[in-house]
């Protein structure tokens, strides 16, 4: 579950806290975006005190994550934090805040003293500019509030750890107190020069029983490879940050790779890595350009062919040509795996290729459209397709061009096994109330539903009956515990 906790209303809390105390459906992983550019100054709402009450005593959450990007002291994390202390269960907590400071150092350090079931922890904090303080530049983890993490980081179990925006003296704080569990450190993103290159090697020494990975930046990965004295080390595999290597050590589920920067060895060790069975990538994130070569299409092949492990695939075209769109696209038919799609800037044909694949598919159940400039013609073309697809779960289409009447042909075609809709145009009015009413009345499954007019001129309201629509829309969604949000201009 993923919530924008700034943006939720007071009538949405209800269903959220239902969802997260679900017993049929044990809520296992949980992230909270709070932004503190639209929430400064505003009250902690009592909905969001009661999910924090609910998270104390959670018993089946275990993995929890938190960003937040609020200039002032991060309250809010202070209070999670304070809540999450006692919960027994979490094994993965990622903390990425704007201002990390000692007093959610301290309470942080509370949590992981003497914490045996946490196993993986990141915390990330952004240096920023603070123009009301008079300063140009600030690094949020100080060596303090280091030392007061230091002081439970040896008491407890971690085998992954990864901190940044620390500089040297943090370092060599740290470096004395990881614990002797760690399996992973990840040192990237962080004020380390190379004369602490021999602070990493006896670092490492002295947990070279089960150290396994270290990712350094790419400045400090060269200097530390140029020491003679790095080489006594072979069981500790080190890494560059951005360097494919890497981003494979980091095991996160999310990769994000640009194809036409890939060599032979590059491709060959990605599709090592994605199709072996115990592979733990499971969503991959292309960003193609007209720099990419056609020939590593067989890497491709091999990726998405029978022993593809993904189950999520992200491909963002940026004026990749028509054919090799096409040819990506064709190569998904053959897919057992994937169930969630998203593409982006595609053109018509590409685009009639996509209809083609979700057209009788029974693996692929979630699929995003992002900034693809769809017309009526386009929608109608779509929904002939999708009339023929069973089990689709959540559509989103964000940014296109359609009004009225391309809109209301998607929701024709959308089946039963619907739970979740977003829909963003800049055409479309008040007109498709009454189709949407239909919609919901007919779509009992669904949990979510989000429509939005995006566009600088107003379309103004010509329905007569238009609130009463609304009303009875809310309505049905409400009683089917479904979180409804329709804002036009």
């Amino acid at each position: 579950m993923q919530l924008q906790v700034s943006e939720m209303e007071d009538v949405y809390w209800e269903i959220v806290l239902e969802e997260v105390n679900n017993k049929e459906y044990p809520l296992r992983k949980l992230t909270l975006d709070w932004e503190g550019f639209t929430s400064c100054g505003i009250p902690i709402q009592p909905g969001f005190i009661k999910l924090m009450e609910a998270l104390r005593s959670h018993k089946t959450l275990v993995e929890f994550q938190y960003h937040g990007d609020n200039y002032s002291r991060d309250e809010i994390l202070i209070a999670l934090l304070k809540s999450l202390k006692n919960n027994d269960c979490i094994k993965y907590l990622s903390i990425s805040s704007l201002n990390f400071d000692l007093e959610a150092a301290r309470v942080l350090s509370q949590m992981l003293t003497n914490n045996q079931t946490l196993i993986s922890l990141s915390i990330k904090a952004y240096s920023d500019y603070l123009f009301e303080r008079g300063e140009t530049w600030s690094d949020p983890i100080n060596s303090e509030s280091v030392v007061e993490l230091a002081r439970s980081l040896q008491t407890t179990a971690l085998k992954w750890l990864k901190i940044n925006q620390i500089d040297d003296k943090s370092f060599e704080i740290l470096a004395r107190s990881l614990p002797q569990t760690l399996i992973h450190l990840n040192l990237a993103q962080n004020n380390i020069n190379e004369e602490k290159i021999s602070t990493i090697i006896s670092c490492l020494q002295s947990n070279a029983e089960n150290l396994k990975e270290l990712i350094l930046d790419d400045d400090l990965a060269t200097q530390y490879f140029q020491n003679q004295a790095s080489s006594s080390l072979s069981t500790v595999k080190i890494a560059s940050n951005k360097s494919l290597s890497g981003k494979l050590l980091r095991k996160e589920d999310h990769l994000q790779l640009s194809p036409h920067e890939l060599d032979d060895s590059d491709w060959s060790l990605m599709a090592t890595a994605l199709t072996k069975d115990d592979t733990t990538y499971r969503k991959l994130e292309l960003f193609f350009s007209e720099k990419f070569n056609p020939n590593y299409l067989n890497y491709l092949e091999t990726l998405f062919g029978k022993q593809c492990r993904l189950t999520s695939l992200i491909i963002r075209n940026y004026f990749l040509d028509k054919p090799i769109q096409i040819e990506i696209l064709r190569m998904l038919k053959e897919n057992n795996s994937i169930n969630e799609l998203e593409v982006s800037e595609t053109n018509f044909a590409a685009f009639n290729e996509l209809g083609k694949l979700l057209e009788n598919n029974n693996k692929i159940k979630h699929v995003n459209l992002v900034y693809i400039s769809l017309n009526d013609e386009n929608c109608i073309t779509l929904a002939n397709y999708l009339k023929n697809n069973h089990v689709l779960q959540s559509l989103k289409v964000y940014t296109c061009e359609t009004d009225d009447i391309g809109f209301q042909a998607i929701l024709s075609s959308l089946p039963n096994s619907l739970s979740k809709l977003e829909f963003t145009s800049n055409r479309i009015s008040d007109k498709i109330l009454p189709a949407l009413l239909t919609f919901v009345e007919t779509h009992p499954l669904l949990k979510q539903i989000s429509l939005q007019q995006y566009s600088g001129n107003k379309i103004y309201s010509t329905l007569v009956n238009g609130s009463d629509l609304m009303a009875k829309i809310h309505e049905v969604t409400n009683k089917n515990h479904c979180i409804c949000q329709i804002k036009f201009n």
